[in-house]
């Protein structure tokens, strides 16, 4: 064979050319494939590489084994940032790519509009009841208010978010329900500013029921102490009032029947018939109605016949009170009618009251000035004049047998 650099002839098996000293690469050599080896770390380059077929190969292999290399990296990094298997006992710690939860002060922290609403009705309905004359609408503005606290904050998911303002809202709204029930007291009685009064404190508790329900901490304690304490002091300055009109030395039909007409709806359950009330609105329409008769009479309205039916038709509602029974057996004694059966029934009620009270009414107390809603237990105004409970029971169940006219 020749020598591929200087051409001279070598032996077949020679490894360096005798003449030139180039080295002889033999075909088994040539055909010999490099396997590369992948390393992540730099590998020694060859002390001796010159031929060019080698160079050319080697640098093939090195941008092979970069590649894989730069694609190894990859997948390490990849995989790092991959969410890792967690065990049972720490399955609560967050991973690498895990969200970590929010805090309860960010996660309850309210939007700054939320309540801007219900914040600038309360404002307003605080500023109102600083005046007698915007009071109710003070009141109703922050009524509403706080429904829209309540709504809003259970359409966010949280009705924490409204408790402070509710809480507060309330004691004011409570404080001036009661500064407009002492403005109401201040009117003159009557059944209507009873009713409306009852009827605010009442929608007052009925609202903080509502809101309790929801889980909002509100104080109703003064509107329940307001509004047990209002039933019975109304009502007693109803009767004292009533009352004072027995110390005159005369007596008004009109004033009398005028305050108890305006009181009596709405303050006693007509079922109770010795409510203090109501035996003082009785005593009160039976002087009216005589009043009505009188004037009746007088411009012929009326006959006597007339005048003693109308009694007979409302003696029940009257109590059976004696001096109507008396006025009645007069008008239908003058016409000339039969009513001996109601006669004696008011003799046995003057004979009952005698023997058990130690009274003769028109004798030792004239019909007029008969206290007949004087029961001795209720807001007694006489200790002598007037009628027991059991005889007021007693009267009603004997007049109960008697047949009035009343066509």
């Amino acid at each position: 064979m020749k020598c591929p650099k200087c051409h001279k002839e070598i032996s077949d098996n020679a490894e360096i050319c005798s003449e030139c000293g180039e080295r002889i690469v033999s075909f088994e050599t040539k055909a010999t494939p490099i396997t590369p080896v992948i390393s992540l770390t730099p590998t020694p380059a060859p002390s001796i590489i010159e031929n060019n077929e080698e160079k050319t190969s080697k640098g093939k292999y090195m941008v092979a084994g970069g590649a894989v290399l730069a694609a190894l990296i990859c997948i390490i990094c990849i995989i790092r940032l991959m969410p890792k298997e967690t065990s049972s006992s720490n399955s609560d710690m967050p991973t690498e790519l895990e969200t970590v939860p929010i805090s309860n002060s960010v996660k309850n922290e309210i939007p700054t509009d939320l309540f801007s609403v219900p914040d600038e009705l309360l404002e307003t309905g605080k500023s109102q009841i600083t005046k007698d004359t915007e009071l109710v609408d003070g009141i109703n503005n922050l009524a509403e208010a706080m429904h829209q606290f309540a709504k809003e904050a259970e359409e966010a998911g949280d009705v924490s978010l409204a408790s402070e303002r509710i809480e507060d809202a309330y004691d004011i709204y409570s404080s001036a329900v009661i500064q407009h029930k002492a403005f109401l007291e201040k009117q003159a009685l009557s059944g209507a500013i009873y009713s409306q009064i009852l009827l605010e404190l009442d929608e007052a508790i009925s609202l903080g029921n509502d809101l309790a329900e929801k889980g909002y901490a509100v104080n109703m304690s003064l509107l329940k102490d307001s509004r047990s304490d209002f039933e019975t002091s109304y009502a007693d300055k109803v009767i004292t009032t009533f009352d004072e009109f027995t110390t005159r030395e005369t007596w008004s039909r009109t004033e009398a029947w005028n305050l108890m007409s305006a009181t009596a709806d709405n303050m006693f359950d007509k079922s109770d018939l010795d409510n203090p009330i109501r035996l003082r609105y009785a005593y009160a329409l039976s002087w009216w109605t005589q009043k009505q008769i009188e004037t009746e009479l007088s411009n012929g309205t009326i006959t006597l016949k007339g005048a003693a039916i109308k009694i007979a038709n409302m003696i029940d509602i009257m109590d059976y009170n004696p001096m109507m029974i008396q006025y009645y057996i007069t008008y239908m004694n003058a016409v000339g009618e039969d009513c001996t059966e109601v006669s004696n029934a008011y003799n046995e009620i003057v004979e009952h009251i005698a023997r058990s009270q130690g009274i003769r009414i028109g004798t030792d107390i004239d019909l007029p000035h008969f206290w007949y809603f004087n029961d001795f237990v209720n807001h007694p105004v006489d200790d002598v004049n007037g009628v027991t409970q059991e005889n007021r029971q007693w009267i009603r169940g004997r007049m109960g047998y008697v047949t009035f006219i009343k066509k």
